[in-house]
């Protein structure tokens, strides 16, 4: 069994937290509007293909795997 560490301050996670999404809207918005004008599709539709994948992705994936500890 594994031991859980203890929790990091939220003002620490929350900057993390932050910049994480910024940099994923950063990437994501203009990578999805690409891959649905290449599919031969409205953009829209690449960035409904994003979120799809990147809520999936979430949700199937614990956090110790994402944090890479």
């Amino acid at each position: 069994m594994t031991r859980a560490e203890p929790p990091a301050s939220s003002r620490d996670g929350a900057a993390k937290d932050v910049s994480a999404g910024v940099t994923l809207g950063l990437v994501s918005v203009p990578d999805g509007l690409a891959m649905g004008l290449l599919a031969g599709l409205n953009p829209v539709a690449g960035m409904y293909g994003y979120l799809v994948g990147t809520v999936t992705g979430a949700l199937a994936t614990s956090s110790v795997l994402m944090s890479g500890r």
